[in-house]
C-alpha cells in the first residue's frame, strides 16, 4: 500500500493530514470496526456529520485546573520532542526511564507556561469526540506512571511450555529476554470447557489470550443478521482479544471453546507497558538503523517498517562462522553492530579474507538471488549483532530491490578490478557483469504475470517467442477495475471529458451524443489504421501486444476488464493482427501501428494465426479459435492506441541484440589480436584501474580472460620476446572503444525498462482524490467539486498535475471563499481549530493541541501503519477519481535513446572494419594478401572486406538522429513529434549491419589463424574457431561463393552461439580468480579510484 511519501503530497498537506485527519480517522474506524455496518462508507459519512454537529458534556469545573496543569506539562514535553523530528527530547533519559525531563537549553517561549485561569466552557464550546484509538501516547516516548507487573508463580517446566507457545506468536516476537520473562510471569493460565464462551461481542475487554492447547471458534453477529456467523478457528499459538487492548474498543467478536482448552491470559496494563512498547521500540530502533543502509534508501517508511517487523536479531561471537562456503543459502543478513569478514577457500583448502563488512553492510543475498550455494564463508571479526531475513521474507519484502541488489553487485565488480594475491599477480573482474542477462532463458512455468511495473527488456524478448502465456496480477486487475469505475462515474454524471465523449485532436471541442460513444471509438480505430510498409514480424507483434496490455495494467487507461481479457486471449492463442511498420511520427504515440493492432482484435483487417504462412481475414481467425472480437466502450479505442509501444518494443529488441553483438565483438577482437600477434600489454588491469569506467574495465577484463594470461597460447609464446611495444589503435584501444558501447547500452536499457512500465495514455485516469475536469472542458455539473476547476470552461489548472490530490469528494458544502479556487493550496478544505499552539485559549483547545501533537509524534515514529495506510486509500483516495490530459504519449525519451544506441553500436562496426583492413593487408599483417594463397589467381577476402566497408558506411548515414527532426500534424494541434518509430527501425537496421560486419571479421580472423598452424590460440578462442568450422565454413584454400558462409557466421552471431561457447571458460576463470561475495555498498567514483590505485 502507498505511504504518505509515495503519494507525493506537498509537505503542508502532509502535515495537515497528520495533525487534523489522522486522529479523526482513527476514531471513525474504531466506531466502524465496532458496528461493522454493511455500508462502511455511508456509516463514516454519517459519523463525520454527527461528530461535527454534536457537542460534548460539560466537565466538572473543579477538575479543570488539575487538567490544565497536566496538559501544560504534556504539551511542553511533546513539543520538545517534535522539535527534534519526532525523536526523544533533549534531556530525556534513556528508554528504560519513562519520565520526560525538560531541556534547560531551550527558549522559554517554546513552552506553554500557563493556560488562562477562566477555563469555564459552555456546552457548545466542547467537542464530543471520543478518545483517540490509542488512548495513551504510543511507544517509548509515552509518559507513564510507575508500573509493577503481576507475577503468577510457575515452575520451570510450565515457564518453558509457555515460552514455547508465545514464541509462535508474532505479537511477542519483539520481546527481549528480560521482557519475555516478565510476560511469562504475568501470564495466568486458565482452563475452559468445550462450548464455554471466553469473550462476548460488544463487551469491554481487559485481557488478551494466547491458545496453549485446544481450539476455539470465532463468531460475529453482523448488523441486520439474527444469527452469529462462525468466522475462523483459533489454534495453538494464536492470539485473540488484542484489538480491544490496542484500540480501546469493545470486543469485535465472540470466542467460544470448540474443545477443552488451556489459555494464557495477559492483562491490559502489562500488555501496554511491555508488549506494545517492546514492539514499538524494536520497530523504531530497526527503522532508524535501516534508514542508514544505502540499499534501503529508496524505500519509504512503510516499506522499511515492514522489513523492521520481519527482521530477527542474531548475536554472534568473535570468530564464529555466520555462513559457510558451499552450504545452501536461505538467509540475508544486515550488520547492526560489529564487524564481519568474508573468506574464500582457495586451492589447497586455505581460506583467504576477501572482504570486510561493518555496520550497515549486508551479505548473503547472492545465494537467495541466484539459487546457488554460498560462494564464500562469512565469519564474525568481532562480537556482532546481525539482523536476519529469511528467504520468504526476503523475496516478499525486498523483491522490488532485487534488480538493485544485482546491479550493486555488478557495478561494484566492474569497478573493483584489481586485488593483489599472494604471488603479486592480479585477480580480475568477472566477465559477466554487464548491462543485461543472456537472451535465452525461460519464464517460470511458461506464464508471465503482467503488473504494470516489473516488465523488463529480457521478459519482453521472451514473450516474443510465442511459448509463454500472459495474465495479469490481482493488483493489476484491481487497478484496471478502479480506472474503469472512474470512466463509468463520468458517464453516469453526464460530464464531458476529452476522449470519452468528445472528438479527437482538433475535434476535441465536439461533444458526441451518448448513443454514439461506442461508434466513436470504433471510428477512431478504423480511421487511424492507415499505416503502410512491410508488416511487423510475429515476434515483434507479440511484443507490441504484450506491452500494450502491460500499459493498461497500470490502471490509467480506463479500459474495461473484459477488453483486457480478450486481448490476453488473443495473445495466448497466438492470433496476431497484421501491423504495417511505417506510419507513426511518435506522438501522439504510435497511433497507426497500434490502431492496426486493435483493428484485428475487432475482427477487421488481417490476422496471423498459428502455423499459417499467410494472413487471413481477422474475423475468420478469431472465430476459428473461439475468440470474441472486441466491442469497444467509451474511451477504449483511445486507451488501446495512445502510447509509445511500437518504439519501446522495437527498442527492447535493439537493446538485447546490441548486448549480444557487443559481446561477440569482444570475442572476435581477441581472435584478431592473436592472429595479428598483438601485444597484451594494453589490457593490463592497472591501466584500466587508473581510468575506472565500468565498460572499459569490463571489456579489458573479458579480453584478458579470453587470452588467458596464466596459460599463454602457442601464438603468444611465438612472439613473446619480439620486442613489440604497442599495437595500432584498433587493437590497443578496444577497451576504451567497446567499453563505451556497453555503457551506452546500459543507459538505453535502463531508460527503456522505465518506459515499458509507464502509463503513456492520454487522457489519463487517476483513482482517488477530488474530481478533475480537463482544462477547456464543459462546466462541471452544479453541486460537484473539481479541484483545480473554477466552474467555468475557460478556467486553467494552476496546481501541479503530477501531485496526487489528498482529499476525496467533500463531505460538506464548499465554503464560499473556496468555491472558485483554482490552486491546490487554496482549495484544500480547512477544519475548525487552531493551527498554532500559541493560539490556545481554553481547555478544549489544549486538548486538541495534545491530540494533534500525539498524532504527529505517532506518525514520526511509526509512519503509516497498515491501518492508516488502509484509511488513506479507502477514505482519502476512495473510489472517486479524475482525468487529466497530458503528454506521456510523446516518444521523445525512447526516440533519443535509440538514436544514441545506433550511434554507439555503429562504433563496433567502425573499428571492426579497420581491424579487417589490418588482417587482409599484407603490409600490416605479415600474412598473405586477402588471407588466401596464390593471390592474383584467388582474390580471397578482398570483396568480403568491401562488403563490411559498405555496411559500415551505410550505417554512418543511418546514424543521423531521426529525433532531431519534427513537424506539425493534426492541424497544428500536435505540433511537435518525436519521429521515434523511425529511430527504432533504423536502429535495428544499424544493428543488423553491425552483426554482419562482426561476422565477416570473425571469418577473416579464423582464416588468419590457418596461416599460424600448428601454433594454436587459447582454449576459448579455439572453441570459437571450431564452432565456425562446424557451421560449414571451411578454411579458404581457393576462391568460392562466400555469401552463404557470411550468412552462416552471421547466424552464429545472432543466435548467441559464439558467446555460449566462450562463457563457460570465462565462468571457470572467474570462479578461480575472483570471489563472489556480496559487495560493499555502492562506492563513489573517488573511492573506487583510490581503492584501485592503492591496490
Amino acid at each position: 500500500m502507498s505511504s504518505l511519501d509515495s503519494l507525493r503530497i506537498p509537505e503542508a498537506k502532509k502535515t495537515y493530514i497528520i495533525q487534523k485527519l489522522n486522529p479523526l480517522l482513527e476514531d471513525m474506524v474504531t466506531e466502524c470496526l465496532t458496528e461493522m455496518p454493511n455500508d462502511p462508507v455511508e456509516f463514516m459519512i454519517k459519523y463525520l456529520r454527527e461528530n461535527k454537529s454534536s457537542g460534548s458534556k460539560e466537565a466538572p469545573a473543579d477538575s479543570l485546573q488539575a487538567e490544565n496543569d497536566q496538559l501544560k506539562k504534556e504539551i511542553n514535553s511533546l513539543r520538545e520532542m517534535l522539535k527534534h523530528g519526532g525523536g526523544d527530547a533533549q534531556g530525556t533519559t534513556d528508554g528504560d526511564n519513562d519520565s520526560v525531563v525538560d531541556s534547560e537549553d531551550e527558549d522559554d517561549d517554546d513552552y506553554v507556561d500557563e493556560l488562562p485561569d477562566n477555563f469555564v466552557q459552555s456546552q457548545a464550546q466542547r467537542s464530543k469526540a471520543r478518545a483517540s484509538v490509542s488512548a495513551e501516547a504510543y511507544g517509548a516516548w509515552n509518559v507513564k506512571k510507575e508500573f509493577t507487573p503481576p507475577v503468577y508463580p510457575k515452575g520451570d517446566e510450565q515457564k518453558a511450555r509457555i515460552k514455547e507457545v508465545l514464541s509462535k506468536s508474532f505479537l511477542f516476537a519483539a520481546l527481549e529476554n528480560n521482557d519475555f520473562a516478565i510476560v511469562v510471569d504475568a501470564m495466568k493460565e486458565e482452563t475452559v470447557s468445550a462450548k464455554e464462551r471466553v469473550i462476548n461481542q460488544g463487551d469491554d475487554g481487559d485481557f488478551l489470550f494466547v491458545v496453549e492447547s485446544g481450539e476455539l471458534e470465532v463468531y460475529k453477529k453482523f448488523p441486520g443478521d439474527e444469527e452469529e456467523k462462525m468466522l475462523k478457528v483459533c489454534e495453538v499459538g494464536d492470539v485473540f482479544g488484542e484489538l480491544a487492548l490496542l484500540y480501546n474498543c469493545p470486543r469485535a467478536a465472540s470466542i467460544e471453546a470448540k474443545t477443552d482448552c488451556r489459555l494464557l491470559r495477559l492483562d491490559r496494563e502489562t500488555f501496554n507497558h511491555i508488549v506494545k512498547d517492546a514492539a514499538a521500540h524494536k520497530r523504531e530502533r530497526y527503522e532508524s538503523f535501516l534508514k542508514s543502509v544505502p540499499l534501503l534508501a529508496s524505500m519509504d517508511a512503510y516499506e522499511r517498517g515492514q522489513i523492521a517487523d520481519a527482521l530477527k536479531p542474531v548475536s554472534v561471537a568473535a570468530g564464529e562462522m555466520v555462513v559457510t562456503q558451499g552450504e545452501p543459502g536461505d538467509t540475508f543478513y544486515v550488520i547492526e553492530e560489529g564487524a564481519c569478514e568474508a573468506l574464500k577457500e582457495r586451492d589447497g583448502g586455505e581460506q583467504e579474507v576477501v572482504m570486510s563488512y561493518d555496520s550497515g553492510d549486508y551479505f548473503g543475498e547472492l545465494a537467495l538471488l541466484r539459487g546457488e550455494p554460498r560462494a564464500a564463508s562469512v565469519r564474525a571479526k568481532t562480537d556482532a549483532k546481525l539482523l536476519a531475513l529469511d528467504r520468504r521474507s526476503f523475496k516478499r519484502l525486498l523483491g522490488p530491490l532485487q534488480d538493485l541488489l544485482v546491479k550493486a553487485y555488478l557495478v561494484f565488480t566492474r569497478q573493483f578490478l584489481v586485488a593483489v594475491d599472494d604471488g603479486g599477480g592480479c585477480r580480475e573482474a568477472s566477465h559477466r557483469y554487464e548491462p543485461a542477462v543472456a537472451l535465452s532463458g525461460e519464464l517460470d512455468a511458461q506464464i508471465c504475470v503482467l503488473d504494470g511495473h516489473s516488465l523488463t527488456c529480457e521478459k519482453l524478448m521472451e514473450l516474443s517467442k510465442g511459448n509463454v502465456e500472459l495474465t495479469l496480477s490481482p493488483a493489476a486487475w484491481d487497478k484496471v477495475n478502479r480506472g474503469r469505475h472512474v470512466i463509468d462515474q463520468i458517464l453516469d454524471k453526464k460530464e464531458v471529458a476529452y476522449g470519452i465523449n468528445t472528438g479527437f485532436g482538433m475535434f476535441s471541442d465536439v461533444i458526441v451524443a451518448p448513443d454514439q460513444l461506442s461508434q466513436l471509438q470504433v471510428n477512431l480505430i478504423r480511421s487511424h489504421a492507415a499505416g503502410v510498409g512491410p508488416p511487423l514480424s510475429r515476434e515483434r507483434t507479440r511484443m507490441l501486444l504484450a506491452l500494450r496490455v502491460n500499459v493498461i495494467a497500470c490502471g490509467h487507461s480506463g479500459a474495461r476488464p473484459e477488453t483486457v481479457e480478450k486481448m490476453l486471449a488473443a495473445f495466448n492463442e497466438d492470433c496476431l493482427s497484421v501491423v504495417p511498420c511505417q506510419g507513426t511520427v511518435g506522438a501522439s504515440g504510435d497511433l497507426a501501428p497500434l490502431a492496426h493492432l486493435c483493428l484485428g482484435l475487432l475482427g477487421e483487417g488481417l490476422m496471423w494465426e498459428p502455423q499459417s504462412t499467410d494472413p487471413k481475414p481477422a474475423g475468420e481467425v478469431l472465430q476459428r479459435h473461439g475468440l470474441e472480437p472486441l466491442e469497444l466502450g467509451p474511451k477504449e479505442g483511445l486507451a488501446l492506441i495512445n502510447g509509445t509501444q511500437l518504439i519501446s518494443s522495437l527498442g527492447c529488441e535493439a537493446v538485447m541484440r546490441s548486448i549480444n553483438v557487443a559481446r561477440c565483438a569482444d570475442v572476435t577482437c581477441a581472435i584478431t589480436l592473436e592472429a595479428l600477434m598483438g601485444t597484451h600489454n594494453a589490457f593490463h588491469p592497472k591501466i584500466h584501474a587508473a581510468r575506472p569506467h565500468c565498460g572499459q574495465n569490463l571489456v579489458a577484463s573479458r579480453i584478458r580472460g579470453l587470452l588467458e594470461p596464466e596459460k599463454p597460447s602457442d601464438l603468444f609464446d611465438s612472439h613473446r620476446y619480439s620486442g613489440k611495444v604497442q599495437d595500432a589503435y584498433t587493437l590497443r584501444c578496444v577497451p576504451q572503444v567497446h567499453g563505451v558501447v556497453f555503457e551506452t547500452i546500459e543507459f538505453v536499457k535502463r531508460l527503456l525498462d522505465v518506459e515499458l512500465n509507464s502509463a503513456t495514455d492520454n487522457p489519463m485516469i487517476f483513482t482517488g482524490g477530488a474530481d478533475f475536469y480537463p482544462t477547456g472542458s464543459a462546466k462541471a455539473p452544479a453541486g460537484t467539486r473539481g479541484r483545480g476547476h473554477s466552474g467555468d470552461a475557460s478556467s486553467t489548472l494552476k496546481g501541479s498535475a503530477a501531485t496526487t490530490p489528498v482529499c476525496a469528494t467533500p463531505l460538506s458544502p464548499i465554503p464560499p471563499s473556496q468555491e472558485n479556487s483554482t490552486s491546490f493550496d487554496d482549495s484544500f478544505p480547512l477544519l475548525d481549530g487552531p493551527d498554532d499552539a500559541s493560539d490556545i485559549s481554553d481547555l478544549n483547545d489544549a486538548r486538541k493541541e495534545i491530540q494533534k501533537m500525539r498524532a504527529l509524534l505517532k506518525n514520526f515514529k511509526q509512519e503509516n501503519t497498515a491501518l492508516n495506510t488502509h484509511l488513506m486509500e479507502t477514505l482519502l483516495l476512495g473510489t472517486s477519481g479524475f482525468i487529466i490530459s497530458g503528454g506521456n504519449f510523446h516518444g521523445e525519451y525512447p526516440a533519443k535513446a535509440l538514436d544514441y544506441l545506433a550511434i554507439g553500436i555503429q562504433e563496433l562496426a567502425n573499428i571492426s572494419e579497420r581491424r579487417m583492413e589490418r588482417l587482409v593487408n599484407p603490409a600490416l599483417s605479415n600474412l598473405p594478401a586477402f588471407l588466401v594463397q596464390n593471390g592474383g589467381l584467388n582474390s580471397g577476402f578482398m570483396i568480403a572486406h568491401c562488403t563490411a566497408a559498405a555496411l559500415t558506411s551505410e550505417n554512418k548515414v543511418l546514424c543521423h538522429p531521426s529525433s532531431v527532426d519534427t513537424l506539425s500534424t493534426s492541424a497544428a494541434k500536435e505540433d511537435h513529434v518525436s519521429m521515434g518509430g523511425y529511430s527504432a527501425r533504423k536502429c535495428l537496421e544499424v544493428i543488423s549491419n553491425v552483426e554482419v560486419v562482426i561476422a565477416i571479421e570473425l571469418m577473416a580472423a579464423c582464416q588468419a589463424l590457418e596461416f599460424h598452424r600448428p601454433c594454436r590460440s587459447t582454449a576459448p578462442l579455439e572453441a570459437v574457431y571450431d564452432l565456425v568450422r562446424s557451421a560449414g565454413v571451411e578454411p579458404y584454400d581457393e576462391d568460392r561463393y562466400l555469401a552463404p558462409d557470411i550468412d552462416k557466421v552471421t547466424d552464429l552471431i545472432r543466435s548467441g552461439a559464439v558467446w555460449e561457447v566462450v562463457e563457460p571458460y570465462l565462468k571457470q576463470r572467474e570462479a578461480s580468480q575472483i570471489d563472489e561475495v556480496s559487495p560493499i555498498d555502492m562506492m563513489s567514483r573517488g573511492q573506487v579510484l583510490t581503492l584501485c590505485r592503492n591496490l
